[in-house]
Parts: C-alpha cells; sequence; structure tokens
C-alpha cells in the first residue's frame, strides 16, 4: 500500500512539522487493520453456509450480519486512515451508518475534507450502486442524496471511476463481504473532489462569518487551518481585511506563540478541523508579518526547549549533556535582544552544570564585544535580582521569618557566572558572593572566602569583608573575633557607611550577651542615624532569627529608660521607628515612638499615631493615658474655656484607660490626679493619689504631688509630711517639681520646710538624742533648701545641723563656712576668700555646692580677690597656697577660662597633670570668641601637659592643631617649650608606629607637620619611605 505523502501535500510550503511523523505511521496501522481483518476471516469461516441466506441480504431489507459488521468496521476504519493517501487527490468521507449507531468520521489533514450524504430511500441506493459503476448501466447521483458546501458536486464520469477503485479496494481487504454489502458501505461514501485553494476559500469563508461575529480567536483559526491548506489563499485573505482587523488577528496569533493564550477547537455542521499548533500558527505569523519578533523567537527557542525538555525527563543524562542546549538558547536569546532575563538564566545554568565545558562553548559562540555585553547586562540582571531579594526582606511580617532567601540561588549563580567571564572582577565579585553566601546561612563557605581575601595583599573593601566575616563568627559562636572585626570597622578613620552600620548592629548585638544594654541602644540609635533603611534590612536578614527577639525587647526597654531620663529624644524617635518597622504588630514600639514625639514637642503627629493604635487596640490602656496626656498638654496650651474642655476630655480617656486595666493604673492615676487638681477638685484628685500609694506607699510623684494638694488646701503638717517623704525617697525628682511651682508656692514649701527642720534641730539639741537617722533627715532638707533658694538663712541652717553633727570635719567646715558668710556681711572680702580657699583644697565639691547661697555680685566679687591672691603665691612659688585661691576663683566664676588656665599652671608646677589636663580641656571647649592667639597657645600648652603625661600620640595631635591654626604662632610657643628638636623626636617616633602598624595616611600627616617644625633627618627618612612602601594609598 503506498504511504507516501500526494504530491500537492508534499510540495506545500507551510507544512507542519507533526506531519512529518503521521505519514510514517499509517502503513504501520495498515498492517494492523489487515492483520485483524484476517482474524475476521478467520472466524467466519466457523459459520456456517447458511450465514450467507437472503435474511441477511441487503437487497431484501434486512441488516447486515455481526461478522460482516465487524469487517466493514474494520474496513471502514482503514479507509478513514488512508483517506488522505487516495491517489488522484480524491478525499473521501467515511461514514459509517450500520445498525443505530449511524457516527459519522469527520477528517481534515492536510486539506482533506470528509462529507456526510442524507439518507436515500431504496430506489436513491439502486441508482447510486449504477452510478457508483456496479450496475451495468450508470445513472447519475440524485441531487437529494448529495449535501456537499455550496452545491459543489462531482461529475458521473469521476463518481464512477471512484466507485469502481473503492469497490476494487473493498474486495481486497474484506474478500468475504457480499456485493449488498459492499453496495450499502458504498451508499454511506460520498466523495468529492476539491481543490487545496478551493478548501482554503471554504475555510476563510468560516472565517469570516466568525470574525462578523467578533468571535476573534475562533475566526483566527479557521484562518489558520486555511493557512496550512493554502498559504496564499490566506494570507491573501487576511491581508485584505482592514487594519484594525488584521492587527487583532496578528496579536491573536502572537498570544498562542507567546503561550498566553490556548488555540481554540474549531468545527462547523458539516466539518472539523485539527490540528492545529503553535507551529502553524508561528509559521502563519511569520508570514503575515515577517519582522515579527515573537515568530522568531519561538522558531529559535523551540528545538533548544524541546531537546532541554528530554534532557530533563531521562534521569540517566547528566547536566553536562545540557550545556549545549542551554547556550545554544543562550545565544539565540541574546541575538533577538530583548530577552537578558533568559540569556543569563540559560549561561547561569550552564555554568553551574559544567563549568570548564560551558566556557570551552562559550568561547566559541561569543566574541569579545559579546563577552562585554553579557558581563553588562549580566549585572544589571544580577542587581534586579538582588533588589527583588531586598524587597522580599523589606517585606517580610514576620520578624523571625525568613521569607525570601529562596530568591539568594538564583544570585549565587549568577555571581558564579560572573566570576568565570570577568577575571579582572575577581575581588569584588568574590565579596558579592561571600555575602549571599552568609544572606542564605552558608556560613562556612562565607566565612572561608571572607578569610581568603582579607589574607591577600590587597586591601579593597577591607571594611566590607572585616563586617561580613564579623558576622560569620557571630553565626559561628565566636564572640571574641566578632567584636574584634566590629571593632575595626568602627574605629576607622573613614568607614564605608553600609560597613560600619553591620558593624553597629553586630556588636549592639554582642554587647546584650554582656549586660550591656544602654550601650547596644547606643550602637542602634548611631545605625539609625546613619541609615535606617540599611540598619533594618541588616536585622532583618544578617542578625541571627532566633535573637531578633531578644534585641526587639532590650531596645523597647532601654528606649523606654533613655527617655524617662530625658535623653535624646530624636534618637530615640529614630530607634522607636526602626522598631515600628521591624514589627509593626508590637504595641510597644508604637507607644515608643508616641512617646518620642510627645517628648521632642511633636504632639499633633503622637496623637495621630496613638488614636491609629487605638483604632486596632481600642482598650489599650497604655494607650488611652498617653492620648489623655495629650490633651492635658493641650489643655496647658490653650486658655479659658477650650484648655479646660482639653482637660476634661483627658479625664475621660484615662477613666476609660483605668477601667480598661482592671481598676488600677498608676501611670493614668497620676495622670487624673493632677487632671483634677488643675479643676480645682482638689478632693478628688487625693483620692486618686491615696489609691497609688495604698498599692506603694513610697511613690515619689503621688508623695509630691498629693502635698501640693495640701499646699493648696494650706494643710501645712500633711504637705511637709508628704514633701519630706518624697525628699528622702528620691529628693533629685521632688526639687525639680518644687522649682516649677510659683514662686510664692516655693516659698511657702521652703518656709514650711524651714520650720520644721528647726523645730526638730531644737528637740535634739535639748534632749540631746542625736540619732544618725533624724540629723540624716536634717541634712537632706537642709540641702534640698539650699538647692531651692540661695537665701543665707538656708545656708546658715544647713551649717547648723553640720555642727550638730558633732564629727570633726563636718564642724570644722561648718565654722569655715559660717566665718566666711560672716566676713561677707560685713564686706571684708579678702578673709572671706581665705576662709574659702582653705575649704577649697578640703572638698572643691562641697565648696561648689555651698557657694550656690551667695548671689551674684558677691561671687564676682570673691573670684577677682582670690585669682589676685593666687597671683602673688605662685610668684612667691607657693603653688599648693595658690591652688586654694585658684580653685575658689574658678569657682565663683563659673569656670572662667583665664582663672583655669592659672590653675592649670599651679597644678603643672605640682606636677598634677591629670587635674591640668581637665582644666585645659574646659579651656578649649570654651574657644569659641578667643582670639587666635589665645588658641594656638593652649593646644601648645595641653600638648606640653600630654607630653610630661607621657601621651606622646595624644600631644602631636595637639601641635598639628596649633600648626593648622597659625603655623608661625605655634613655631614660637614651641620655642618655649618643649622646643624644636625635643617635639620633631616625638613627631617622629609617632610616626614611625603609624607607619609600622600600616596606618600611612595618619604617618604620612604626622612626618609632615613634623618637618614644619623642624626638617629632622629620620623624618626625611621616614616620609622618602612612605612615598616608596605606600604608594597605592592616597597620601598625597
Amino acid at each position: 500500500m503506498n504511504t507516501m505523502k500526494p504530491a500537492h501535500i508534499a510540495n506545500h510550503v507551510h507544512e507542519p512539522p507533526e506531519l512529518e511523523c503521521m505519514y510514517s505511521a499509517k502503513s504501520s496501522l495498515a498492517k494492523r487493520y489487515r492483520n485483524k481483518a484476517r482474524e475476521v476471516k478467520a472466524n467466519r469461516d466457523n459459520v456456517t453456509g447458511a450465514g450467507r441466506s437472503s435474511s441477511r441480504h441487503f437487497s431484501e431489507g434486512k441488516h447486515i450480519g455481526e461478522l460482516e459488521y465487524q469487517e466493514m468496521s474494520l474496513f471502514c476504519g482503514f479507509i478513514r486512515f488512508q483517506g488522505c493517501l487516495a491517489s488522484s487527490g480524491w478525499r473521501a468521507l467515511l461514514i459509517q451508518g450500520c445498525k443505530e449507531t449511524a457516527e459519522e468520521w469527520k477528517f481534515c489533514k492536510g486539506g482533506h475534507i470528509l462529507m456526510a450524504a442524507q439518507p436515500m430511500d431504496s430506489g436513491a441506493k439502486t441508482n447510486h450502486l449504477q452510478s457508483l459503476g456496479m450496475g451495468d448501466q450508470p445513472t447519475p447521483l440524485p441531487k437529494e442524496a448529495v449535501m456537499s458546501p455550496n452545491n459543489m458536486t462531482t461529475s458521473s464520469s469521476e463518481q464512477q471511476v471512484l466507485g469502481t477503485e473503492l469497490t476494487s479496494l473493498m474486495r481486497e481487504q474484506c474478500p468475504l463481504l457480499c456485493t449488498s454489502c459492499i453496495a450499502h458501505c458504498l451508499v454511506k461514501i460520498r466523495v468529492q473532489k476539491m481543490s487545496p485553494q478551493e478548501l482554503a476559500a471554504l475555510l476563510c469563508r468560516e472565517g469570516d462569518h466568525h470574525l462578523a461575529q467578533e468571535e476573534l480567536p475562533t475566526a483566527t483559526a479557521f484562518y489558520m487551518a486555511a493557512f496550512s491548506c493554502s498559504a496564499a489563499t490566506a494570507i491573501q485573505k487576511v491581508n485584505s481585511l482592514h487594519k484594525e482587523l488584521w492587527e487583532k488577528v496578528t496579536a491573536t496569533l502572537e498570544m498562542w506563540c507567546q503561550g498566553k493564550n490556548q488555540i481554540p477547537k474549531i468545527q462547523s455542521e458539516n466539518l472539523a478541523v485539527i490540528s492545529l499548533s503553535v507551529g502553524i500558527a508561528a509559521a502563519f505569523l511569520s508570514t503575515l508579518s515577517p519582522n515579527s519578533v515573537v515568530s522568531s523567537e519561538y522558531k529559535l527557542e523551540t528545538p533548544c526547549s524541546k531537546a532541554l525538555k528530554e534532557f530533563s525527563a531521562d534521569t540517566n543524562l547528566g547536566d553536562e549533556k545540557a550545556v549545549g542546549p542551554l547556550l545554544e538558547r543562550a545565544a539565540a536569546y541574546f541575538c533577538l535582544g530583548g530577552r537578558m532575563q533568559e540569556t543569563i538564566q540559560d549561561l547561569a545554568e550552564a555554568f553551574a552544570a559544567a563549568p570548564a565545558q560551558a566556557m570551552k562553548h562559550f568561547e566559541e559562540r561569543f566574541s569579545a564585544h559579546d563577552t562585554e555585553r553579557i558581563e553588562e547586562q549580566a549585572r544589571t540582571v544580577l542587581e534586579a535580582k538582588f533588589a527583588a531579594y531586598r524587597e522580599a526582606v523589606r517585606a517580610r511580617t514576620e520578624l523571625r521569618g525568613n521569607h525570601g532567601t529562596e530568591l539568594l540561588a538564583s544570585v549565587i549563580q549568577t555571581v558564579q557566572f560572573l566570576l568565570q567571564i570577568s577575571p579582572g572582577s575577581k575581588r569584588e565579585l568574590s565579596v558579592r558572593l561571600a555575602d549571599c553566601h552568609l544572606l542564605r546561612g552558608h556560613i562556612r563557605a562565607a566565612l572561608d572566602i571572607c578569610d581568603h581575601l582579607l589574607a591577600a595583599e590587597e586591601k579593597t573593601y577591607y571594611n566590607t569583608l572585616l563586617a561580613l566575616r564579623g558576622f560569620c563568627s557571630l553565626h559561628a559562636h565566636d564572640h571574641q573575633q566578632a567584636l574584634q572585626d566590629f571593632q575595626k570597622v568602627i574605629e576607622h578613620d573613614s568607614p564605608h557607611p553600609n560597613s560600619c552600620i553591620k558593624a553597629l548592629c553586630g556588636r549592639g548585638l554582642i554587647r546584650i550577651s554582656g549586660g550591656n544594654h544602654y550601650l547596644t541602644a547606643l550602637d542602634y540609635i548611631t545605625a539609625c542615624q546613619l541609615k535606617l533603611e540599611e540598619t533594618i534590612f541588616t536585622i532583618k536578614s544578617y542578625v541571627p532569627w532566633n535573637q531578633r527577639g531578644l534585641l526587639l525587647k532590650v531596645l523597647q526597654e532601654e528606649g523606654q529608660k533613655m527617655l524617662q531620663k530625658k535623653r535624646d529624644a530624636p534618637g530615640i524617635y529614630q530607634l522607636a521607628s526602626l522598631l515600628v518597622e521591624l514589627d509593626a504588630s508590637d504595641e510597644a514600639s508604637g507607644i515608643l515612638c508616641a512617646d518620642a514625639l510627645y517628648q521632642m514637642g511633636c504632639v499633633e503627629a503622637a496623637h495621630k499615631l496613638l488614636s491609629l493604635a487605638l483604632s486596632r487596640t481600642p482598650q489599650s490602656s497604655p494607650i488611652l493615658a498617653r492620648l489623655a496626656l495629650l490633651q492635658l498638654k493641650k489643655g496647658f496650651i490653650y486658655d479659658g474655656n477650650q484648655g479646660d474642655a482639653d482637660i476634661k476630655e483627658a479625664i475621660a480617656y484615662l477613666s476609660f484607660a483605668i477601667i480598661a486595666a482592671g481598676g488600677y493604673a498608676e501611670d493614668c492615676l497620676l495622670i487624673r490626679a493632677g487632671c483634677y487638681g488643675r479643676l480645682g477638685q482638689k478632693k478628688t484628685a487625693i483620692f486618686d493619689f491615696n489609691a497609688i500609694l495604698k498599692e506603694d506607699p513610697r511613690n515619689v510623684q503621688a508623695l509630691s504631688g498629693r502635698g501640693f494638694i495640701y499646699l493648696a488646701l494650706k494643710q501645712q503638717k500633711e504637705a511637709v509630711q508628704d514633701l519630706i517623704s518624697a525628699l528622702k525617697a528620691e529628693a533629685g525628682v521632688v526639687i525639680p517639681a518644687i522649682l516649677s511651682l510659683k514662686c510664692e508656692a516655693q516659698g511657702l514649701i521652703t518656709q514650711w520646710l524651714l520650720q520644721h527642720g528647726r523645730t526638730m534641730l531644737t528637740e535634739l539639741v535639748a534632749t540631746k538624742d542625736l540619732s544618725r537617722e533624724t540629723l540624716r533627715d536634717l541634712l537632706m532638707i537642709a540641702k534640698a533648701l539650699i538647692k531651692i533658694c540661695k537665701d543665707s538663712q538656708y545656708h546658715i541652717f544647713y551649717t547648723d545641723v553640720l555642727i550638730a553633727s558633732g564629727k570633726f570635719p563636718f564642724f570644722y567646715i561648718a565654722q569655715q563656712i559660717k566665718l566666711a558668710v560672716l566676713q561677707l556681711r560685713k564686706r571684708n572680702v579678702p578673709v572671706a576668700a581665705h576662709s574659702f580657699s582653705i575649704l577649697a583644697k578640703k572638698d572643691e565639691r562641697e565648696l561648689g555646692f555651698l557657694l550656690n547661697f551667695i548671689d551674684a555680685k558677691q561671687q564676682q566679687h570673691l573670684s577677682q580677690v582670690a585669682a589676685q591672691e593666687g597671683n602673688m603665691l605662685m610668684k612667691g612659688h607657693h603653688y599648693e597656697k595658690a591652688l586654694g585661691y585658684y580653685t575658689l576663683a574658678a569657682l565663683t566664676s563659673r569656670d572662667n577660662p583665664r582663672y583655669l588656665r592659672r590653675r592649670a599652671a599651679c597644678l603643672t608646677h605640682l606636677k598634677k597633670y591629670d587635674r591640668a589636663l581637665k582644666d585645659m580641656e574646659k579651656v578649649i571647649q570654651k574657644h569659641g570668641c578667643n582670639s587666635l592667639k589665645t588658641r594656638v597657645e593652649d593646644h601648645c600648652a595641653k600638648g606640653r601637659l600630654l607630653l610630661a603625661a607621657a601621651e606622646e600620640e595624644a600631644a602631636v595631635k595637639q601641635y598639628i592643631e596649633a600648626l593648622q591654626l597659625d603655623q608661625s604662632i605655634a613655631l614660637c610657643s614651641i620655642m618655649n617649650g618643649p622646643g624644636r628638636e625635643i617635639l620633631t623626636r616625638t613627631f617622629h617616633k609617632v610616626a614611625q608606629h603609624n607607619f609600622e602598624m600600616q596606618r600611612y595616611e595618619e604617618a604620612w600627616k604626622i612626618t609632615d607637620y613634623g618637618l614644619k617644625i623642624d626638617k629632622n633627618t629620620e623624618l626625611k627618612k621616614l616620609k622618602t619611605r612612605l612615598k616608596r612602601e605606600a604608594s597605592s594609598c592616597s597620601i598625597h
């Protein structure tokens, strides 16, 4: 049997690839049908001769027998399979109508249409048999027996030839079929001859019909089917469409080629079309639009993709066999352009599978110029992939989650590919690789890369590598090594900001384990101030997941403590913003942020933040309390009824908060008591204070608050008792609270406290019952009075308490103070200065405290007299006595730089260099409006002190600062001491040390300034060595 394709199919321009294998399969299937027919024939031999009786004969109106039906079915199947192989270009549609099945077989392949015929009566059947060449005289086929598209009929001569051919074929394949059965089968066969162009035109008309109904995908499918029959007909038809419709058809084809939509199955009343594939769509599209990138991509990509799918399906094939197809497909993508992601992905996978083999193929396929372009594209892809990872990290909602880490596998693969094709960037890419390994959790791999790069002579990316190695050590629980690396980064003169942030975060984490939570908070505040986003990324990705929760809690607690101590509210706000980003669901972080805003004076911003938090947790007591505090703040800002309304609203918030807390909330009760006091509801305020003191009898704020309420009610005994209890508990909190009151209230409190103290002291002296506890209480009251008011009566009371204590030091000090005060009242300032100078030598701190009660004019007079006495004593070399006077002058003048310089000189003579240095530091800190000469000489003086204290490196820095301010003045001062020669030797020693430590820039700077002092030979040699051995550093 002939299995060759018909000529018009073989020469078809756009034959789809799946038809190529179809013809080779037909001969084997035909053979199977022959074998089955032989089996049926063998079975029929067992049937009796009566089996061919007229009872089953078609002419007698009976149905065919079962075995004949099987044979005919096999034959029909065979013919169906062979229909497109028939000679002379005939297309046959076989419809099996035996029994009641009447199953239609429709077939369309390469332009072969199969059509169904209407049922015929017996007369029509007889005539039809004759017309097919089975009778003596053929007659024309009746019109009613034909149903063909557009009434396309076949001539009787053609029908007779085909009928004869089919009869011979049926007798050959099914010899046991009787003539009537063959006739019955042939009645059901309608053969019609149709050219490929006619068939394509028919399909195009179907497409036009669906296009008119706006069924674009179905219409495009019919046009594509027409293209598979006759390319010219289909192309002409589609090109004749309106431009808008033409663009829609091509767009639909592009969608199919890209796999974005499925090609629909098409059918009509009389025919069905099958085997429409993406390959046909690509061919159709490329013919319609030769410049179409989509069709070109499909043609280039399909062979490689199919090969790769075959490799992946066969588990026995190694990765090396995929290298060739991967590189071929990458080359195709690269040639097409615009497929950068796919190009780099294929190349990276190929190099990951077999680097050496991939490199060989790569060099064969790509030129040097291509390699440069690919490297540029790979870097772009790398940055995009790492940016996607950073975004995934940023979007994490779970603090301890590691979502996004899976993206790093592709990033690592891309970096490794770049390492293969970019040997000139090996160090930079190795740093990136170490970073990615660390982020993915491959600690050992990252640590090995860092150690290798840090051991190399090249020092680029030094801080970055130290920071990465620090985190590797941290993950490996080697805290000592990690701390050393982090410290080196932080102490570097000009560290990279991102490396510094990593180092600060790492060091802060280590400090938690050492119990230094305050220092941890400072590290993270500093990191936030450098770059908040980078700090968030560092915590979410570099800090071990199981330590992030502890870090969050430590920072929250330390932030609150720092706010309570009024420390760096802007820094705490940045820290709180960091904590909110780390875990937005944590209420404590939001509250910390609002508290910081409140301290910064941003009341509206704090109110907005708290209102948002309250919408999420309506019954949160801390939030309600803070909202009340904000309302209270508004009440103090506004005057009149508006202020009272805000205070009342604050009380409502506080009451809700107290109820939400179960009836007791210390902070809320304190604030509500203050609100009641503000509104004049004093007894209600006392009720809230009592509720707090019932739970905590030593609560300082409640005691002082209730004392102030008693003060307003003029209840002296109760007020004094509460205020003394509060002062005993924490005077540092109570005294500022008293000073915040109006002057009248302050005066009333000090008078009541003084009366109470005098009464207690009188009773003690009378009864001689000088108990230690009572004296301690009296001393506490006296010190508080002096801090609140500078009036002399409070100082005298303090002196009396000291005398009553009976201890010599206190008694002696008290006597000196009393004598000095009396001399001042008599305006005998030199004698008073002498008494105070004696006290200054014994207890400078105590004297500074006691001088607070002396008014400003008296203090100014004292400072002048004390300075004069000190100058006279210095000239007489009486340094010890002079020191007391200079100390008095410094204390009474609020550290006047002139007196501090003289005291520093006096201390230098006494070889008390540490104290002298402290004085000079204070002098330099006050360099605001001093002359240039004074500033230069101060730096030189401090340098001399540091040399005397054997702190040579610090001394050199002071002399450099002096030289930077004015070289000529500094050189004059150096000539007066220690001299040029001595100082240049010191410069050489310090510069040599920096050179040995490879701190070349610092060594160069010291050497340069040392040569300005004196052209020392050793310094010149050192400078030459620096030029030679550190020429790669930017020190010129």
